[in-house]
């Protein structure tokens, strides 16, 4: 069977049936001398992932370039676990880079080979995580977030390139904006007919903001752990396809409405372990209420569950207020 799926439809249909997948990923895996007598689907995301349960556990990850830009995820992935993964102790481990090709077929597919991270993701068992746990997951993520943040990304011509794409992205977001929130429909009339004039009273945003490498996509379903000594501990961080090099505030907005659900009491621990000697900046919660409307996804669509209260707000700097205040 040719691994060909003209519309999104096919594609939604097809990319987590181990049996479509099957041939291809055995000859993969016979090309770098891989047991493949286990392959299981991996969580559904936007590229086909199979984890491979043999004598050399690992995970076989296609990347998608027709419908969606693989090419330039997996430029991304590879890079980041090529340069950082194996040498880098982050509290959260990365996969590290095994081998890597392209699968010729009707189309051609890049592929990453990777490490397994043990576990399950946050999202598939957070009913079953207690609160202590939790805040211990926001401590690792604050320490982790640092260390990544840091890391030495000037001199590389690829992340340059990534800094380059990531100012692409923010202007388009900007002339976008009112007319994405507008479909989206997640924030009442009111509030989206103030965005021009609250990014326009908040432009200075950009002139402040502080370049790193930022993971971007940090939802519960990329941090993955296990239940061990009575708890759930957090075992690593995947998925950097949509990593970019842009404003670390950027890095909140996933974070915060998908992995803490919109916890303050999870951002405060965040920040204690991210930045333990510094108080915020005395502009966060617009920095932050401008990285969420300039989101490249609709960071809101969860706020009626997650925070009620914040829609109920007469204008945006009570809404940004009900969000990010955590001083």
């Amino acid at each position: 069977m040719q691994l060909q799926f003209p519309t999104l439809q096919q594609y939604a249909q097809a990319f987590t049936k181990v049996e479509i997948w099957r041939d291809a990923v055995d000859q993969i895996c016979r090309r770098h001398g891989i047991d493949a007598s286990h392959v299981r689907a991996g969580l559904a995301g936007t590229h086909p992932t199979f984890v491979i349960d043999g004598d050399r556990p690992c995970v076989l990850k296609f990347f998608e370039t027709r419908i969606f830009d693989g090419a330039r995820s997996f430029r991304v992935e590879r890079a980041i676990y090529s340069r950082f993964a194996a040498s880098l102790p982050l509290p959260l481990p990365l996969p590290q880079l095994l081998a890597e090709g392209v699968f010729e077929d009707a189309d051609d597919w890049p592929y990453l080979i990777t490490t397994v991270i043990k576990g399950v993701s946050l999202g598939e068992v957070r009913a079953q995580v207690d609160a202590t746990d939790l805040g211990a997951l926001a401590a690792i993520m604050g320490e982790t977030l640092r260390q990544l943040h840091q890391l030495p990304i000037a001199d590389e011509p690829f992340f340059a390139e990534m800094r380059r794409g990531f100012d692409a992205l923010i202007r388009q977001q900007q002339e976008q904006c009112v007319a994405k929130h507008q479909k989206w429909r997640s924030l009442p009339d009111h509030l989206v007919a103030q965005i021009p004039g609250y990014l326009s009273a908040h432009a200075d945003y950009h002139d402040t903001q502080k370049y790193c490498l930022i993971h971007a996509d940090i939802t519960e379903d990329h941090v993955l752990g296990e239940f061990r000594d009575g708890g759930w501990q957090p075992t690593g961080l995947i998925d950097f396809g949509d990593a970019q090099v842009g404003y670390w505030t950027y890095e909140l907005t996933a974070l915060y409405f998908s992995l803490f659900q919109a916890d303050q009491r999870l951002l405060r621990i965040f920040f204690d372990a991210y930045a333990p000697s510094t108080p915020l900046p005395s502009d966060f919660v617009h920095q932050a209420m401008m990285a969420s409307l300039l989101f490249e996804f609709n960071a809101f669509e969860a706020v009626e569950n997650q925070c009620p209260r914040a829609l109920t707000a007469s204008t945006l700097d009570e809404m940004a207020h009900l969000l990010w205040d955590i001083a």
